[in-house]
């Protein structure tokens, strides 16, 4: 299937641009208050759901009927039919998936790491994806054995050497088993929200530090939406890491998810091999039985 990456990039742009232009007009109205976030289930799913509706309706011509879709807000029933399936994967078969507003807190809070996630999956893996963040004007590319690609300059983040456990982050979804994994691999003080916002963090190193030094090397997740991770493990393969299960292997983190679209594999993001192999020995020096699979 021919892709057409650039008209997917204006979408995915044009979406951004949209949630940028209302990210003032938030902060301005005092629709929220210091400390107190709207949840993104009543009146922040309003933006969610018209930034999702810009996307689709961009780029429904471009698949009729060869893809499906999963998103996080609903779909409208006319264009829902226009898609050849809905809500989750299926073997040899294309699938869309949309985060509208990844990381809505930072947005809702008048932050700049938020961004729009598009991805292609191929059966449950994804093999092409784009990452808008309006607020910082960085575009993020990957596609499977092509590499990533920041603001169009290639990314490789593999030689990074393990230097200490410190600067993992943890998935928040991780739920109790990130309290226990907090007393092995204590947080840095970054708060980027979620993967697609720290995402930026962890590559910093080598894309001459936009964001800010010392940032994330490493993750740590498991039982997040879909969605929510999108493209991040396809283009930290592509620029060289690894994603990996607590034994060492390679794994694909979407290869069992439930019914509400929670994929259930606990998994590592690493710089390479031999990072999260350390990574690895350290957690059993502390704590032997830690999200083992």
């Amino acid at each position: 299937m021919h892709f057409h990456t650039n008209l997917l990039k204006r979408a995915v742009i044009k979406a951004g641009d949209y949630a940028l232009s209302l990210q003032d007009k938030i902060i301005k109205d005092d629709i929220v208050e210091e400390n107190n976030y709207l949840n993104e289930k009543n009146a922040f799913s309003e933006i969610d759901y018209e930034v999702q509706n810009i996307i689709i309706k961009e780029i429904i011509d471009i698949f009729p009927k060869k893809i499906g879709i999963i998103a996080e807000e609903k779909i409208d029933y006319n264009i829902l039919n226009k898609f050849a399936h809905f809500g989750e994967f299926y073997e040899n078969k294309y699938t869309l998936v949309l985060d509208p507003i990844d990381g809505t807190k930072n947005y809702i809070e008048g932050r700049k790491f938020w961004g729009i996630s598009f991805s292609i999956f191929y059966g449950d893996e994804p093999i092409l994806g784009i990452i808008y963040y309006p607020a910082l004007n960085i575009i993020l590319e990957t596609e499977k054995d092509k590499g990533l690609r920041i603001n169009n300059k290639l990314i490789k983040i593999n030689n990074i050497k393990y230097e200490n456990h410190h600067l993992v982050r943890l998935s928040g979804s991780l739920g109790e088993k990130k309290k226990e994994l907090k007393n092995i691999f204590p947080e840095d003080d970054i708060n980027y929200g979620s993967l697609v916002c720290s995402f930026l963090s962890m590559i910093s190193e080598n894309s001459n530090n936009l964001y800010k030094k010392n940032g994330y090397k490493s993750y740590i997740g498991g039982n997040s939406f879909i969605w929510d991770l999108g493209c991040c493990p396809l283009a930290w393969r592509e620029a060289g890491g690894v994603v990996t299960n607590w034994k060492g292997f390679h794994i694909n983190p979407f290869s069992k998810v439930n019914e509400n679209m929670k994929q259930k594999v606990s998994f590592i993001m690493a710089p390479n091999i031999d990072y999260a192999n350390k990574l690895i020995q350290f957690s059993a020096l502390s704590k032997e039985d830690v999200l083992l699979d």
